[in-house]
């Protein structure tokens, strides 16, 4: 829905990267509207990036997972550098491997602005977030020493949301620091150089849930809590990450449910 309305926008002339989790969907969904805008030669073009935003690397467990497959090169290494004469290090690639956030890293650069529609659906797992360990873990939202599940609120709401930020933070200080090297290289003097060449700030805008504003206790924001894996405190975590920001302007809206029928507009008339 953001991407329709943005595409909408026929007067303006810039590129929206969307960054999904499926490409092929994506594709299917977007097909007569990528058709239709990248045929437009003025109006905005749509470009899809696939991409996770909660690789299995970052998860508990992951180094553990691969141990076995980790002893078994350094065997392999050890053996073909004692059979060649050099040294382990040779037949260390590691860094040459693609790094997993590189394509998010790619896709946030030369951007203006971020729209986060970031969600998650995690039914609460009652042995493994209830049941398995201690009842006052729940009270400690840091769920990586224990949960695996790349779909809990804690990855897709916040870390998600803490890394893009991350990135759109290094962009922006990378463009003021590009700047500001321009400025002292200008024949002008840095201070008035810098005051003509201000960096327009990135804004960031997160789509996060109307039920943020409800107290805990309230039995909506309750109900949902318990049967949603506390989906609202990584919601309100992530509004904090960004209302922390001073590199960035940063916007959260909380709206109510979407639905696909078009909202009936009705008026309303107040007496004394």
């Amino acid at each position: 829905l953001v991407v329709r309305q943005l595409l909408e926008m026929e007067s303006m002339d810039m590129t929206i990267v969307a960054f999904v989790r499926d490409y092929d969907k994506a594709i299917r969904v977007l097909y007569d509207d990528m058709l239709v805008a990248n045929t437009n030669p003025k109006g905005p073009k749509l470009q899809i990036v696939e991409g996770d935003l909660v690789p299995s690397e970052e998860l508990p467990g992951y180094p553990i997972q691969d141990q076995a497959e980790e002893q078994l090169w350094l065997e392999n290494a050890k053996s073909a550098a004692k059979y060649f004469g050099n040294t382990v290090q040779d037949y260390d690639n590691r860094e040459l491997l693609p790094d997993s956030n590189e394509s998010l890293e790619e896709a946030l650069k030369g951007c203006t602005t971020v729209i986060s529609c970031l969600g998650s659906f995690r039914p609460t797992n009652i042995w493994t977030d209830l049941l398995a360990r201690p009842l006052w873990r729940l009270l400690r939202p840091d769920v990586s020493q224990w949960c695996t599940d790349a779909r809990h609120p804690y990855y897709v709401h916040y870390t998600s949301t803490r890394k893009a930020l991350g990135y759109v933070e290094r962009e922006q200080r990378r463009r003021e620091a590009a700047v500001a090297v321009a400025a002292s290289t200008s024949e002008e003097s840095t201070t008035t150089a810098t005051k003509t060449m201000q960096v327009p700030r990135i804004r960031f805008i997160r789509i996060s849930d109307l039920g943020v504003a409800q107290k805990p206790w309230h039995f909506v924001a309750w109900v949902t809590n318990v049967v949603q894996s506390v989906v609202f405190r990584y919601h309100e975590m992530a509004e904090q990450l960004l209302e922390s920001s001073s590199i960035v302007e940063t916007v959260v809206l909380r709206p109510g449910d979407l639905v696909d029928e078009e909202r009936v507009r009705r008026g309303y008339s107040f007496g004394k």
